[in-house]
């Protein structure tokens, strides 16, 4: 994260942070408490090839557009998609994430949680997380 990142205050606190969850067994887990699948700490890993960087699709500007909350999946057949609330995120997650909206080519909905992501606030993620498309498992 650069001093001139900031918080994007324009993305509201109840707006919806939509995450894909590949089709990987280790990216959900049976949770007994909710009686449910819900992703794992996993899922919230920074990107490879920038620090601090978490990708997710911003909801609120792709059903704006007219598109359905289940299209951020689109290009990957099988992933599941996990929301998040932004002001779960900006409040609730230590240390302090920010989001921002960061437009791709293929992605004009593109944003990022940035911010340092400990072993904790990995796992915190997961458990504000929720699973509104399951990733569909291969049963061995």
């Amino acid at each position: 994260m650069t001093d001139e990142t900031v918080d994007d205050l324009s993305i509201t606190d109840d707006e919806g942070l939509l995450r894909r969850v590949p089709n990987q067994p280790n990216m959900v887990k049976y949770d007994e408490n909710i009686k449910a699948y819900r992703p794992t700490s996993v899922c919230f890993c920074d990107r490879e090839t920038k620090d601090k960087e978490l990708s997710i699709t911003l909801e609120k500007s792709l059903t704006d557009s007219g598109e359905r909350t289940e299209s951020a999946t689109q290009n990957n057949p099988g992933f599941g998609l996990a929301r998040l609330l932004t002001g779960v995120v900006r409040d609730n997650i230590t240390p302090q994430q920010i989001i921002t909206r960061a437009p791709t080519d293929a992605d004009p909905h593109h944003g990022l949680i940035i911010g340092d992501k400990t072993k904790s606030t990995k796992k915190n993620l997961a458990k504000q997380a929720v699973l509104i498309i399951t990733p569909q498992l291969d049963e061995e």
